[in-house]
């Protein structure tokens, strides 16, 4: 047989059939391998239990083999599920980082009109996107709901970060978040004030008014669901009346241009 076929007892020099032994590096006597290990240090005997397996070196104990695998296992699995939460958030919630936004302010040939007026002028038709119009259910509620957010807004005015674009533009964020966007009267056409709201990155209220005139938009997972007009009627969910389909419309593609445009990222709201 070959050398590599046995291990030789230290103290009777006798040969050993490899793997079937250990020796006790104190006494030298023969142990069925893998019943102890020895402490490098003492050269006691340690019995190897299934709970507590471990090797040694010089520097001390180091964990079993089949552990530190387990455990790269586990890491890897985590890592993967992570990286796949990740890329699911971004094909499903619609962000596309490869197309930076537009600049919302559009010169005077952009701008398209629709046939509906307001009391104060037509209400520009400068967007392809078109409003859903499912019917919303409980607009009671989410409609005081969002009078109190706004109203929250409003009041803390004062204590947000205030920022400002072409056009007199103003955005109004807390930390990273924005809250509330300002356009004047002019911009892109449209004779009105416009303020929109938001929350967790949201449209929920559009506010354009004119000195004499004032419209109320109420707005829930991306679709105008009520509208009071300039003379204080209150519609809901009518999306075959015009005006209330042509500003809602309007509102929501504008304020995301410029919501947008203010976070660098395009979103697909579709």
């Amino acid at each position: 047989m070959n050398r590599e076929d046995y291990n030789f007892d230290p103290m009777t020099g006798e040969k050993v059939i490899k793997d079937d032994y250990n020796f006790d590096p104190m006494t030298g006597e023969k142990i069925i391998k893998d019943d102890y290990n020895f402490d490098p240090m003492t050269g006691e005997k340690i019995v190897k239990t299934n709970e507590q397996s471990q090797q040694f070196n010089s520097e001390g104990y180091q964990p079993n083999n089949k552990i530190a695998i387990v455990v790269i296992v586990v890491v890897t699995v985590i890592f993967l599920a992570v990286a796949s939460g990740f890329a699911g958030y971004f094909l499903v919630s619609g962000h596309n980082q490869g197309q930076k936004p537009a600049n919302p302010i559009l010169t005077s040939e952009a701008i398209k009109w629709s046939a509906v007026k307001l009391n104060d002028g037509e209400i520009p038709n400068t967007y392809e996107n078109n409003m859903p119009s499912a019917e919303i259910k409980g607009v009671g509620t989410k409609s005081s709901i969002i009078n109190k957010l706004r109203e929250n807004t409003d009041k803390s005015l004062g204590s947000l970060q205030v920022s400002e674009i072409d056009g007199g533009v103003k955005y109004y964020t807390l930390e990273d978040q924005i809250l509330r966007i300002d356009i004047p009267s002019g911009v892109n056409g449209f004779k009105y004030n416009r303020i929109y709201y938001f929350n967790n990155d949201v449209l929920y209220f559009g506010l354009v008014y004119s000195a004499a005139n004032q419209n109320n938009l109420y707005f829930y997972q991306g679709e105008m669901y009520r509208y009071i007009n300039e003379k204080g009627e209150m519609k809901q969910n009518e999306f075959k009346d015009d005006v209330f389909k042509t500003l809602g419309n309007f509102a929501l593609n504008e304020a995301y241009s410029f919501y947008d445009y203010k976070t660098g990222v395009k979103n697909d709201r579709r």
